[in-house]
């Protein structure tokens, strides 16, 4: 039996619905806010900081360890890991020290700002070396204004270059903000 949708028709009704809401399910899914943990990592008055490699969003700017956090996956797990992928080094998240939801053209990011501490020997020499794992690199504060990061991590750099000394639990930058 043939099922004709003529204009009015419950089959047409139904048709027209089903196709809105796999649009409004497909539109939801590719502009909800995903879910960001980035790694502030300080060590001597320098903090870990990378560039953005091409064929990636966002190519060529600067930016700190950090990415999407997996299904299930915690804000500090996730920091831990995209640091350990990233740059090879093991952190702690002491405190998130920002958040703020930001719309690019590609994604909508809700970027968690984990202040965290090395996990290692000070005395490490990977700590050391000027380069890192994927061209990271540790930046003097001082430098941190002069790189181009993206536009949704401005707060946090203002508020690292504006913090003259190290950071620690007890006097490191920042407070827990959403904007």
């Amino acid at each position: 039996m043939k099922v004709i949708a003529t204009p009015g028709s419950p089959a047409r009704i139904h048709l027209l619905y089903c196709r809105l809401k796999r649009e409004s399910t497909e539109s939801m899914s590719r502009r909800s806010p995903k879910q960001i943990g980035i790694a502030i990592v300080e060590h001597h008055g320098c903090y870990l900081v990378g560039a953005r490699q091409s064929g990636q969003e966002l190519a060529g700017y600067s930016e700190f360890p950090g990415g999407k956090c997996e299904l299930g996956e915690s804000v500090e797990d996730c920091v831990v890991r995209e640091c350990r992928e990233e740059t090879g080094l093991n952190v702690a998240p002491v405190r998130q020290i920002d958040r703020t939801c930001h719309e690019y053209d590609h994604a909508i990011v809700d970027l968690h700002f984990w202040l965290c501490r090395v996990e290692a020997n000070s005395d490490d020499p990977s700590l050391k070396m000027p380069l890192l794992r994927n061209n990271f690199q540790w930046k003097p504060v001082d430098e941190l204004r002069q790189l181009s990061f993206p536009e949704a991590n401005a707060r946090v750099v203002e508020l690292l270059a504006g913090n003259s000394g190290p950071t620690n639990e007890a006097t490191g930058p920042g407070t827990n903000r959403t904007t």
